[in-house]
């Protein structure tokens, strides 16, 4: 196998980590051994990572950057909390412990995604739907478009100018929270059910599957898979939860079925690229 790299793999920075980088599957037995040594060292540790109020009190997210040891990160200049990149975290946190408090903290960092989006993006998406907003445009619409990257400790928007055109964040965060609902972790009810369908809507109305944004590389504006994907996987997973549950999705008729057509036809055409 190793002939077929295009690049031989260079000795770990750490030592102790040497024997299980290799091209071979380590055994049981040493993946226990990588996870004790990680724990033993705290690398696994995410609390420093979390948002805390001015009380010091979790808030839900984790910043993009711990700035100290303290974990306090107003000094950074990674200062926020990333939709994205969240969701991430908070699934992994779901899957590696579902009985613990890796899902309460998955939980609580959805459900501080779901408050922000409600409480300050909402209105954004409405203007959309009513078309009294085209957020197609040139860098002055991109703060029209709900925002993805909020401040963790506040909850609140961070004002200053950013490219909130990455429908791959909105994506992930529908994926996530629909599988926590699937998982009878966290019933999608009330607000957080009609969040999803304004934001199905949402992706419909501005064509996500024709839309240049910039993605998960926040580059240059282009069609791209890794946008599309989230987008397409979160459409599946919230109809799967419609048909469990009985519920009526909350968007128009037709919003599942097109974005589920456009979507995956778009994602045949550019795979296996990304743009």
């Amino acid at each position: 196998m190793s002939a077929t790299l295009s690049a031989p793999l260079g000795k770990p920075f750490r030592p102790e980590l040497e024997k299980y980088c290799r091209l071979e599957p380590l055994s049981l037995q040493e993946l226990r051994e990588v996870q004790d040594l990680l724990q033993s060292h705290c690398t696994l540790d995410v609390s420093k990572a979390k948002c805390k109020d001015k009380n010091g009190k979790p808030t839900g997210p984790f910043s993009a950057s711990a700035a100290n040891a303290t974990g306090d990160h107003s000094g950074s200049s990674m200062f926020g909390s990333w939709l994205r990149d969240n969701c991430i975290i908070a699934y992994g946190l779901f899957l590696t412990d579902p009985d613990g408090q890796g899902c309460e903290d998955s939980k609580a960092c959805i459900n501080s995604i779901a408050t922000f989006l409600l409480t300050h993006e909402a209105y954004r998406i409405e203007l959309v739907l009513g078309g009294h907003k085209d957020v197609k445009g040139g860098p002055a619409t991109w703060m029209d478009r709900p925002h993805i990257r909020f401040i963790g400790e506040t909850g609140l928007e961070d004002t200053k100018w950013y490219n909130h055109k990455q429908n791959d964040a909105l994506g992930y965060f529908m994926w996530t929270r629909c599988q926590l609902a699937l998982a009878g972790k966290m019933p999608l009810t009330g607000d957080h059910l009609k969040l999803l369908g304004q934001l199905f809507d949402y992706l419909s109305v501005i064509e996500c599957w024709d839309d240049h944004d910039a993605g998960h590389w926040e580059e240059h504006s282009a069609q791209h898979a890794s946008s599309l994907g989230p987008c397409l996987a979160a459409t599946r997973a919230f109809a799967t939860l419609m048909q469990k549950t009985g519920f009526l999705a909350p968007c128009r008729s037709d919003t599942l079925k097109i974005l589920e057509l456009k979507l995956s036809s778009s994602l045949k055409e550019i795979l296996p690229n990304e743009v």
